[in-house]
């Protein structure tokens, strides 16, 4: 009796594991831990604060109309593999995969205030074009296809949890918070820049910026200010 409780008691934690594993490798460690907690029924959801990144690869359609399908997944898994490997030691989580852009989320909470989250979201930003810009000098010698993308970045309120059918569920946020993420780095195409940011993110970071002006967003209102590095500061932009 004793070494079959201790079997069942094992493949428990075997399969606990598994789970955790499985759910961190798809959704992220921060949202696995709401699923396994049981976060799992449409509309359950929390508000919360965040920085928020929003990156999308510059050409990549062209791209990838033009090229084999393995081109098109190296260059992919490349820029993934560099944008995680500088965003989560700082905290930041990949919520979404969205074909070629990227929805991470810093969250702010007891460990994390609203200065932080953005200075690890920007740091992550700076190390992630470097990165990039260094293996594309590789690429470029070997006659590989350059790695280019933008980065939009913002602060706010967002909600956190589960939308979809009631067969099919995402965990993502939403909100408008997340929108302006979003133009911001349709942005970066039109303006030159690789790195932009709001108002409200630029007020909690320590490095000199530039204001870019007013411009009008997809869906917004009324127009909006626009950040990024000064061009004393763009390290390596």
């Amino acid at each position: 009796l004793v070494g079959s409780e201790m079997c069942i008691r094992d493949r428990v934690h075997s399969l606990r594991y598994l789970s955790e594993s499985l759910l961190n490798t798809y959704v992220g460690k921060r949202t696995g831990e709401k699923v396994l907690a049981g976060m799992i029924k449409r509309g359950d959801a929390e508000v919360i604060d965040a920085a928020l990144w929003f990156s999308d690869l510059r050409d990549f359609t062209s791209f990838s109309e033009s090229m084999p399908a393995s081109a098109v997944l190296e260059m992919l898994n490349t820029y993934f593999e560099q944008v995680s490997a500088a965003v989560t030691p700082r905290g930041g989580e990949i919520l979404r995969f969205i074909g070629d852009a990227m929805l991470i989320v810093f969250p702010i909470g007891p460990e994390s205030d609203r200065q932080s989250a953005c200075k690890a979201a920007l740091s992550a930003a700076i190390e992630a074009l470097q990165v990039i810009a260094a293996l594309n000098g590789e690429r470029r010698l070997s006659g590989m296809p350059q790695i280019d993308f933008g980065v939009g970045l913002n602060t706010g309120e967002v909600v956190y949890g589960n939308v979809g059918a009631p067969d099919r569920l995402d965990f993502t946020v939403m909100g408008p918070a997340v929108n302006r993420a979003s133009r911001l780095e349709s942005l970066t195409k039109q303006l030159g820049r690789s790195i932009l940011f709001s108002h409200e993110f630029s007020a909690c970071i320590d490095r000199p910026c530039s204001f870019l002006g007013m411009h009008d967003m997809k869906g917004i209102d009324q127009p909006a200010a626009v950040y990024t590095l000064s061009d004393s500061d763009r390290l390596g932009q």
